[in-house]
């Protein structure tokens, strides 16, 4: 079973933009953890010797305050008199001059003791900070390297964190990675599932990404996602739906579409890709059949219409020959399952991952489960 992550399940009670909550995540990070504050501070100041890192532990740490006409700090750490540290978070929003000008305006007018303004930023550009009063400024992807070769790379500095504190690192970098702050996959790597760590590393990180573009929805539709990654089964990320229960009725599991992974590594798998497949009856999800059969014929009805096939399992896995709607069934089949006619609806091929980049793949991933879930969404 997947280990939750708190961090990614608070964003989805929140409506916060992706920089707010970005902010938030990191600041309980930094209170929560005094290595961390440390390693961050240090990391600010690019590995300056000449900066004394042992007052860090009095800096108070607060987030999203208020500056009446000067705006909001995003991320500010201060020892009162001593050290005053402003840092502008951004995902995918640009820093501008003006704002990073307000900072500094701010901390001269307000402030005493020594007074820095940094940016952490996603992507590198050109923009010059030092021209708008600013100090410099910094990359996710820079950030995730450092705290990670500091603490989880070389096992021996795990040493270094509480048990507790080593949880946290690993929660915030697991949500930079779900949230693609930071990219450590490609889905040319997903083609190497059935030979190393890393490429199922970066499959389940996929099924994560993928997870958490749909639970943003505001309001959400979608039940939670279950990620299914088992050495003998095809991996597989489950989606259902809220309004699905007007469907397969109160009783069951209501997760029925499967995003597969095809990997000879698994089930006699001849190639490696993804698989999406409608379950409109699973034994084991204890749906109620008296409820399923009489709408058989709407459903597979709609999936003619859409080009999909399907498949009905009778008991003992043996294969239906006709169609289950034409059929007297006189039991429970075992799985009645569907899947379009069109490889470019039903697939994403070996040859379609070897060509992509991380982020079109997610898209990509999120829009055919989009245009499967129309397709269930029709059934009545």
């Amino acid at each position: 079973m997947q280990k939750q992550n708190p961090f990614l399940r608070l964003k989805r009670y929140r409506g916060d933009l992706i920089e707010n909550h970005a902010t938030e995540i990191l600041g309980t990070c930094l209170l929560l953890s005094s290595n961390i504050k440390r390693e961050f501070v240090r990391f600010l100041f690019d590995g300056d010797d000449k900066v004394d890192l042992a007052d860090v532990e009095t800096l108070d740490v607060s987030t999203q305050q208020q500056l009446g006409g000067y705006g909001i700090v995003d991320l500010l750490l201060e020892a009162p008199g001593t050290r005053n540290i402003v840092v502008e978070v951004k995902v995918e929003a640009e820093e501008t001059g003006p704002q990073i000008q307000k900072y500094r305006d701010w901390l001269g007018q307000t402030k005493k003791g020594e007074k820095y303004v940094f940016s952490l930023v996603k992507r590198p550009s050109d923009f010059k900070i030092k021209d708008f009063g600013g100090d410099a400024r910094h990359t996710w992807r820079k950030l995730y390297d450092e705290l990670y070769n500091k603490y989880v790379a070389v096992s021996g500095k795990q040493s270094l964190l509480e048990p507790t504190e080593k949880t946290i690192l690993e929660y915030l970098l697991d949500y930079m990675e779900a949230e693609r702050i930071v990219s450590n996959w490609t889905p040319q790597q997903i083609l190497d599932y059935a030979r190393g760590v890393t490429a199922r590393k970066a499959l389940g990180t996929l099924f994560e990404q993928v997870k958490e573009k749909l639970m943003a929805r505001q309001p959400c539709p979608f039940l939670e996602p279950e990620i299914v990654l088992h050495d003998k089964d095809w991996p597989c990320l489950k989606i259902g739906m809220k309004s699905w229960k007007g469907i397969f009725g109160n009783q069951g599991y209501l997760n029925k579409l499967y995003m597969y992974y095809q990997t000879t590594a698994a089930w006699d798998g001849a190639a490696e890709g993804f698989l999406f497949e409608i379950v409109l009856w699973h034994k084991p999800h204890r749906n109620n059949w008296a409820l399923t059969k009489p709408k058989l014929a709407q459903w597979i009805a709609v999936l003619r219409k859409n080009n999909f096939r399907h498949t009905t399992y009778l008991k003992g896995s043996r294969e239906l020959e006709g169609d289950a709607d034409k059929y007297n069934f006189s039991e429970a089949p075992g799985t009645i399952s569907a899947w379009s006619k069109d490889r470019n609806v039903s697939d994403i091929s070996e040859s379609d991952l070897r060509k992509m980049i991380d982020s079109r793949l997610v898209d990509l991933c999120v829009d055919r489960v989009d245009q499967h879930c129309a397709v269930i969404s029709a059934f009545k």
